[in-house]
């Protein structure tokens, strides 16, 4: 799986290159057209992202605390893989994008025979609506604004790395957070920088570097037990996606 990941962002990186500094787009039609600035009025777009790359500002409260108690620092850093669609009517852009953590590594502390395991995933999900702000002969650069839900999930467990009898499994050595969870309501700010199709079938480098802000400041919450003295946070996410783009013109 992570060779995958990584050789597909070897070919979606040379691929945005490409498009960047030649300003070619790669076609499905063999026809020879020149390439004019909005030739297509309207497009239909599906997005592919296997590069999307989130570093986490905000979860403040929770990192401290699981940090203060368990010496465990937990990882600001993020990859995701995401899809999506949207739709192009001349200058202006509508997105639907959801994304997730196709593999998360847990983080391990040990010390002597204890030892605490935390595991972190988040997904989130999002609608935009942009406009080209500035357009050239091959590219747009579109300012994007949006709404969307943005979640993180927590499981922390720790047992000792004794000998373990398996006839007393009904007897566990170990203890177990409850699941935590985080939902919050997000705005979205981002540039993206896409290349003007110029057949009816193109597949495309989308580049996009934005910012994720919570709406409001949710407590964590578990579905598996009530929880006393829970505690707010807020989502603070600098990102940046590189995707490919499959888009139809009419």
């Amino acid at each position: 799986m992570i060779r995958l990941l990584i050789i597909s962002d070897l070919i979606l990186l040379m691929v945005l290159i490409s498009s960047i500094a030649c300003g070619q787009v790669i076609d499905l039609d063999e026809e020879q057209e020149s390439l004019t600035q909005d030739k297509f009025e309207k497009s239909t777009m599906y997005y592919i992202s296997p590069g999307d790359f989130g570093y986490q500002l905000g979860l403040r409260n929770m990192y401290n605390l699981i940090e203060s108690s368990l010496e465990i620092e937990p990882n600001d850093f993020s990859r995701f893989v995401g899809f999506g669609m949207g739709l192009k009517r001349k200058a202006m852009y509508y997105n639907f994008y959801a994304a997730f953590q196709p593999f998360t590594s847990p983080i391990v502390k040990t010390s002597g025979t204890l030892r605490t395991v935390a595991d972190f995933s988040t997904v989130f999900a999002e609608i935009t609506a942009g406009r080209a702000i500035i357009s050239t002969d091959r590219h747009n650069v579109v300012l994007k604004g949006g709404l969307g839900l943005f979640g993180n999930e927590i499981q922390v467990r720790r047992f000792t790395t004794d000998s373990f009898d398996l006839n007393r499994i009904g007897i566990g050595q170990g203890t177990a957070w409850p699941l935590l969870e985080h939902y919050s309501g997000t705005y979205d700010i981002a540039l993206e920088l896409i290349p003007h199709p110029v057949r009816t079938l193109a597949v495309m480098a989308s580049f996009q570097l934005g910012y994720k802000g919570s709406i409001g400041s949710p407590n964590w919450m578990s579905p598996d037990a009530f929880l006393f003295n829970s505690i707010s946070d807020r989502i603070s996410m600098v990102y940046l996606r590189m995707s490919l783009v499959i888009s139809r013109q009419y």
